[in-house]
């Protein structure tokens, strides 16, 4: 996949030091993102995959994991779905990161799937309307990053492995977002403190630790189609 798949954010990546400063990585190593996706972001960055996106996608053109995650996703009881629409593809070289609150693209689908592998992750949906109404503080991350984007905000736990669907107000009337983390002294296992960067989950008082790596592949539907 990083064969043509683009980075995003600083060209190099920042480190989260054993006392708690955050400082760009000694070995100049870029990142903190790689990204593959069929939307139509920036082409001379990277090149669209070869499944394509939206109505064209080509399922037949999918890597043999994709696909085989995609049928058990298309399979699954509960969740009636049309045609896919487009994988998004993220992996996450660093702790120090965030994801702004946004809406996805109309043009994905009504029903989007995350799968989270490697490193769990606390994904924050917030109502549109709560965030235009304080733009100041969910533009923040001195704010945001100890007080969430909104007072009406629901934190999402988004464990190794696991599946999270959202539709229907969570697709459109609600952002999501991953907030930057907050840095926590622990000890390792021979006592000595060191820091690492955590998420939090409605309270500060849980705490999950961020890894390295996290990847997310990102699964959109349509609606089925009815003749």
């Amino acid at each position: 996949a990083r064969s043509y798949a683009s980075s995003g954010g600083p060209p190099v990546r920042l480190v989260l030091q054993d006392d708690g400063s955050i400082v760009p990585d000694p070995a100049g190593r870029p990142g903190p993102m790689w990204r593959v996706t069929g939307r139509a972001e920036d082409d001379e960055m990277q090149p669209p995959p070869p499944w394509g996106y939206g109505a064209a996608l080509n399922a037949s053109a999918l890597p043999p994991g994709l696909a085989m995650v995609t049928k058990r996703i298309a399979a699954l009881a509960g969740y009636p779905l049309g045609p896919l629409r487009d994988i998004t593809l993220n992996l996450r070289t660093s702790r120090v990161c965030r994801l702004d609150p946004h809406v996805d693209p109309l043009e994905d689908g009504p029903n989007g799937f995350i799968l989270t592998l490697q490193s769990g992750a606390v994904l924050t949906f917030s109502p549109v309307d709560a965030i235009r109404a304080d733009q100041k503080r969910a533009s923040n991350p001195a704010v945001f990053g100890m007080r969430s984007f909104t007072d009406n905000d629901l934190d999402c736990l988004l464990r190794r492995r696991s599946l999270c669907h959202f539709s229907g107000d969570a697709r459109y009337r609600w952002t999501h977002a991953i907030r930057p983390g907050v840095v926590v002294a622990l000890q390792d296992e021979s006592g000595a403190p060191r820091a690492c960067i955590c998420d939090w989950w409605g309270t500060m008082e849980n705490l999950m630790e961020r890894k390295d790596d996290r990847i997310s592949l990102v699964f959109s539907f349509a609606d089925p189609i009815h003749e």
